[in-house]
């Protein structure tokens, strides 16, 4: 009987491993064939990650954190997410918002300073130009202003007159000068303010800007939706939001056009994350479930309701 125990044990054996491979994550293939091609990396066995960490929810410094763990918010958290199932280590890269894609794209592949970059870059053709942008969440333009609305601020045509802050480098400081008569109309916005320009006041940071309006410099800032809502509920009774001034439209991660290796990769990953409820997973931890893809491409939220056209939308 001892015998006919040790016989049986390695089929046993074999059996249990069988079974564990066919439990196992389908990102050990999408690893496994990442490893196996050359991504053209910057640092083997890294994913350098450009972003500018200074947008809350999206990518922003904990301060009690250090290295790469410091980078968090649900860009950060996708983005460590997508390294790890191409078997890579995560390494985020803190840029200059306005110079991203220009680093990105500008030196020979292997010279520039990040494989990807995630900083809410809604997807539009001046970007496009100059890098592709993979599509993995939607976003909005809103308006934050002191508590209260004093000014009764709830679009565009409102700020004429007034002064407002805004980030240097996002399509919301071009809709601004675009209001004002004195850009270069690409970004859809009417020269409504022309006759009574918008007082901008331009900084290099969303934190910068947003701080303007708390201490009394600024009637409204201007970013993108979740930023609004987040810094509203950082400061209760201070500011509340204006107005909603763009529907939501898809925002991407840029990748070099030039290495398509690494962008199939990537976009293997990421679905493999959206069919498996990772993705959902990361959004939810950070409440903003609402800005769901709900396919590849990002035409639809995950309810199913359209979104704008990339070509058409404006972006931060």
């Amino acid at each position: 009987m001892l015998g006919h125990a040790q016989r049986l044990r390695p089929a046993v054996i074999g059996l249990t491993v069988l079974l564990i491979a066919s439990m196992f994550p389908v990102f050990s293939a999408i690893s496994a064939n990442a490893q196996d091609q050359d991504l053209g990396l910057v640092e083997e066995g890294s994913l350098t990650v450009a972003t500018s960490p200074d947008y809350p929810p999206a990518e922003f410094i904990d301060a009690e954190a250090s290295g790469a763990d410091s980078f968090t918010g649900y860009d950060m958290d996708l983005a460590r997410e997508l390294a790890n199932r191409l078997g890579l280590e995560f390494s985020p890269q803190q840029a200059s918002f306005d110079t991203i894609i220009t680093d990105l794209a500008g030196p020979p592949l292997g010279q520039q300073r990040a494989d990807m970059a995630i900083s809410s870059f809604t997807i539009n053709a001046q970007r496009q130009e100059r890098v592709n942008l993979i599509p993995y969440f939607r976003i909005g333009e809103s308006l934050l202003v002191p508590s209260g609305n004093p000014n009764g601020i709830d679009s565009v045509d409102d700020l004429c007159g007034r002064p407002v802050a805004v980030q240097n480098g996002t399509i919301e400081l071009d809709e601004l000068q675009d209001a004002n008569g004195e850009g270069t109309g690409e970004s859809g916005q009417d020269p409504v303010c022309e006759s009574d320009p918008v007082q901008i006041l331009s900084f290099d940071t969303a934190d910068q800007a947003i701080a303007q309006v708390i201490n009394g410099r600024a009637e409204a800032s201007y970013q993108d939706d979740p930023v609004t809502g987040y810094y509203t509920s950082q400061n209760p009774g201070q500011v509340e939001v204006g107005g909603i001034t763009v529907e939501p439209a898809a925002v991407g991660i840029a990748v070099r056009k030039d290495n398509p290796a690494l962008e199939t990769a990537l976009r293997d990953a990421l679905a493999a994350m959206m069919a498996d409820g990772t993705y959902l997973d990361i959004l939810d931890r950070w409440g903003v479930t609402s800005g769901a893809c709900g396919d590849a491409e990002c035409t639809t939220g995950a309810g199913g309701t359209p979104a704008a056209s990339p070509e058409a939308s404006p972006a931060s």
